[in-house]
């Protein structure tokens, strides 16, 4: 990512295995930001137990990396992430072809240990076209 790679948002999730919530399937594709500003391709906004969230362009989308640290055993037991390999090139897309997506792609459980990274990227600069 280079030297001007910047930490921009940190999330602590602790799923117990007594209160663990299933997730929807889904893309990241909100940012966290200070305040809401209008600015063209930015949009819609909301805010997130009181922190501003806005929809980011694909091509910031694109920039962006995400790494999963691991500070505890993911399995099926406590909450593993499922993923989609290469789904990122599809770009944005809408709910219907997401679930559309899912259902004719591998879905991959990523098990990981304590201390294991998993590096992600919401979208790519480089697309697949996807029919629904």
């Amino acid at each position: 990512m280079g030297e001007s790679a910047k930490l921009v948002r940190s999330v602590f999730f602790d799923k117990l295995p007594k209160a663990n919530w299933n997730v929807a399937w889904h893309q990241d594709t909100s940012i966290a930001v200070k305040e809401k500003q209008d600015i063209p391709g930015f949009g819609p906004w909301s805010v997130k137990q009181g922190i501003v969230h806005v929809e980011a362009p694909e091509m910031y989308l694109a920039n962006i990396l995400t790494l999963r640290v691991h500070l505890d055993v993911a399995n099926t037991e406590s909450g593993v992430l499922r993923v989609i390999p290469g789904s990122h090139f599809y770009g944005r897309v809408n709910s219907k072809a997401l679930l559309d997506i899912v259902e004719n792609l591998e879905v991959v459980a990523c098990h990981a240990n304590s201390g294991d990274v998993l590096f992600m990227n919401p979208v790519s600069f480089f697309k697949k076209s996807h029919t629904t």
